[in-house]
């Protein structure tokens, strides 16, 4: 994190050659009003002759898990009315992925890589016995509705990498390295949904079956090209530049059709076709130096230019952007003896919206509410500064400041003639952070017991720029676990983590916290490990959020997630062990903007807050 010196390892060519690798199995459940299960596997398999380096690794998972979901909004005059959505949802999900490459070792100073990656994922959202939708004037029923709602999700991306080294001197460590990267992402979604007006409620207001199905695709394509290079200066010192280009072709196109006079209908108004381009072109540099054994200083700057144009071909709009940024950075350090450590940072940071965020579609998370994305929508930046007193190997004291500006965060709306609601990306406007954080490490309470704890406090502000709305709130967060060390490689570990009362945004979230334990045994000279672990203990983790317009509540949250579950797990590490030189390759920023939430989010910043 540019808190320590420059530590200069020279490996030498003294490699150990051969295969090793490592393989892990597991599995969960638990019964709630049916039984939810969890299972997954992986191998890491690795040969490393004397001139390549081969490597491939596969895992899947599959994971299944209930919820009960239920939302409330008020509507019509004077918000008199009110609209109760009850849900029980069924969660499942499976995941596959492979990474697998080569590093040939064409001589001491020219590394030549190649790398391959690919994630498949099927999932659903489909919800099972009683689900229906009231419309009540107080306690009385105005009209109900029997809902049905099926969604399923396919994703798709394979992505390739072709990386080169060459170390001009390896006692300077002055190498440069390049990485052109080419991926591909194709998801589907599917979905039917139907409203159906329950025959044993009498309806005081007219109430009329919805029953549609949609399709909405999206095909990404993203090319990159960097170059990287370093060198020492001054012995204790490292100087970093880099170029960088990318560039990422979205291609959306949603369907949807209507069920009515026993035949589907195509609805013009809410079937679109998005296309979005956007390219970015970066260069970098930093420069870390220790001065002596107390004081260290890395300082760095990054310039970042970005074009961006969306064709809303279905709604005849197009959008275009072009904006350039700059992103200081700065460090400094200092150990006045062996036990204290003192560091201040500055970072000011980009966090560009996800590429579903940026997508006008509409994707229904119940009968009567959807996410709907924005391509309008901006950057979201963050200046954050800190001091950090460090004592010994145990403790850790941050203090910090955030202030975030275009913040990225979902808007809720309720339709004043239904009651319908939507949950739309915006750019809320400026969110502030002061606070601090308190960590403990392993700290040693006997021989058999240590201690982990990390408490993070602080005071959030949110000002709205498109309206008059602002807020704040105290929040605070909490993660604590004790270890027991025990006789013949035994280890237990009881823990739990909560966060209280905060708003973020236009919402307001409740109170949560879950409490878990596990049991682990090594095998063999630690070369096994079989393991037993529960998650939500109490189950007690449910999600609880409000939405308020003035002092009026109109939009309410209640999900709680079925997430307890027993684990057991067994993995095993097995041929010889060796160095295997780590690079900085393969790695897409880009990627991690790919796909995206159909729920409630908070905002995209962690926030600072202790995690």
């Amino acid at each position: 994190a540019g808190g320590g010196g420059i530590i200069n390892i020279v490996t030498k060519k003294n490699f150990m050659q051969g295969f090793n690798g490592s393989a892990n199995l597991g599995y969960g459940g638990m019964y709630f009003d049916r039984w939810d299960q969890s299972a997954d596997g992986s191998l890491n398999l690795n040969y490393r002759g004397r001139k390549t380096n081969t490597f491939l690794t596969y895992s899947a998972r599959y994971d299944d898990m209930t919820a009960e979901l239920l939302s409330k909004s008020l509507y019509g005059p004077d918000n008199g009315y009110t609209m109760s959505n009850s849900s029980h949802l069924l969660m499942s999900n499976f995941n596959q992925m492979f990474r697998a490459g080569n590093d040939w070792y064409i001589n001491d100073n020219n590394i030549l890589g190649v790398i391959v990656n690919g994630t498949f994922r099927n999932s659903s959202n489909d919800t099972y016995g009683d689900n229906f939708t009231e419309h009540l004037l107080g306690e009385d029923i105005l009209g109900r509705l029997t809902s049905d709602i099926d969604n399923n999700d396919k994703f798709n991306g394979i992505s390739a990498n072709l990386n080169y080294t060459h170390t001009f001197d390896r006692s300077r460590m002055q190498e440069l390295t390049l990485n052109a990267d080419y991926s591909y992402y194709d998801i589907l979604n599917t979905s039917f949904q139907s409203d159906i007006p329950d025959p044993t409620i009498t309806a005081l207001i007219a109430l009329d079956s919805t029953i549609f199905r949609q399709n909405a695709s999206q095909k990404l394509q993203i090319w990159s090209a960097k170059a990287d290079y370093q060198q020492l200066f001054w012995q204790t010192g490292l100087l970093e530049a880099g170029l960088k280009w990318s560039r990422t072709v979205t291609d959306n196109n949603s369907v949807r059709e209507d069920f009515f006079n026993d035949i589907w209908n195509y609805n013009n108004s809410l079937s679109n076709i998005f296309l979005y381009d956007e390219q970015i072109a970066a260069a970098y540099i930093s420069a870390a130096k220790s001065f002596g054994q107390k004081w260290s200083v890395k300082i760095g700057l990054r310039g970042e230019y970005t074009y961006a144009r969306g064709d809303w071909r279905s709604a005849g709009e197009t959008s275009t952007k072009s904006y350039f940024n700059l992103f200081p950075t700065a460090f400094v350090s200092y150990m006045p003896t062996q036990k204290w450590r003192l560091a201040a940072s500055y970072t000011r940071r980009i966090n560009r919206p996800g590429y579903s965020q940026l997508n006008p579609f509409r994707t229904y998370i119940s009968s009567n509410s959807f996410v709907e994305g924005d391509p309008n929508l901006n950057p979201q930046f963050s200046d954050q500064v800190s001091l950090t007193v460090g004592y010994g190997q145990h403790f850790n004291l941050s203090l910090l400041y955030q202030h975030n500006s275009n913040l990225i965060m979902q808007h809720p709306e309720v339709n004043p003639d239904n009651g319908e609601q939507s949950l739309i990306w915006e750019n809320f406007g400026t969110q502030a952070l002061a606070g601090a954080s308190l960590s403990v490490s392993e700290l040693p309470v006997t021989k058999w017991l240590n201690f982990s704890a990390n408490y993070f406090a602080a005071y959030n502000s949110n000002v709205s720029t498109s309206d008059s709305y602002s807020g704040g709130s105290f929040l605070q967060s909490f993660y604590g676990s004790l270890n027991f060390l025990l006789p013949k490689d035994w280890k237990i570990e009881i823990g739990g983590f909560g966060s209280g009362d905060m708003t973020m945004g236009y919402m307001d979230i409740r109170p949560m916290y879950m409490l878990f334990g596990g049991i682990k045994k090594n095998l063999w000279d630690g070369r096994g490990t079989i393991a037993l672990n529960v998650q939500d203990l109490l189950r007690s983790f449910r999600t609880n959020v409000s939405s308020y317009t003035g002092d009026v509540l109109t939009y309410s949250l209640d999900q709680r997630m079925n997430m307890q579950k027993v684990t057991l797990s067994f993995s095993y590490r097995f041929g010889t062990t060796g160095n295997v030189r780590r690079r900085n390759v393969g790695n897409v920023e880009e990627s991690s903007r790919v796909g995206g939430s159909t729920g409630i989010s908070t905002g995209q910043t962690g926030g600072g807050m202790g995690r």
